[in-house]
C-alpha cells in the first residue's frame, strides 16, 4: 500500500494532476453521497432489505472501483520507476501503454459512475413515490 501513497504527492505520474481524474473523483463522491442519502432518507419508510441492498453492494462497489483505479495507477507508476530511462521517455511504447491504461480506466470510471448516479436518482424517485402511496 506504500506505492499508493506516492500517488498523492502530485508527482509527474500522479492521476491527481489530471483534471479528468479529479472530475471523475467528484462524480464518484457525488454517487457515494447520493447512495448514503437514499439510505438515510428512506431508512424509516422502507423495509430494512432496501437499505441493505442500497448501502452494501452499491456503496461498496462504488468505493472499490475508485480504489482499484488508484492501485492500477500505482502499479503503472511502479513499473515506470523500475524501467530504464530509455523505456520511459515520452512517446516510448511503455509511455504510450501507460497513458492508454490510465485514460481507459478513467473513462471506465466515468461511465460506471455516471450510470450508477443515474440509477440512484431513479431509485430515489421510485422510493419517494412509494412513500407517497403509504
Amino acid at each position: 500500500m506504500g506505492s499508493v501513497s506516492n500517488l498523492f504527492d502530485g508527482g509527474k505520474d500522479s492521476p491527481f494532476r489530471k483534471g479528468t481524474f479529479l472530475f471523475v473523483s467528484a462524480v464518484a463522491l457525488g454517487s457515494v453521497v447520493a447512495d448514503a442519502y437514499l439510505v438515510y432518507r428512506h431508512m424509516q419508510t422502507t423495509p430494512v432489505y432496501v437499505a441493505v441492498i442500497l448501502s452494501t453492494p452499491i456503496g461498496v462497489q462504488l468505493v472499490y472501483q475508485w480504489f482499484r483505479v488508484l492501485l492500477g495507477c500505482a502499479k503503472m507508476q511502479e513499473l515506470r520507476a523500475k524501467s530504464s530511462t530509455e523505456e520511459t521517455k515520452d512517446g516510448s511504447l511503455l509511455d504510450a501503454a501507460a497513458r492508454m491504461y490510465v485514460r481507459g480506466m478513467i473513462d471506465l470510471l466515468f461511465y460506471s459512475y455516471g450510470i450508477a448516479i443515474f440509477a440512484l436518482i431513479l431509485i430515489g424517485l421510485l422510493l419517494s413515490r412509494l412513500d407517497g402511496l403509504r
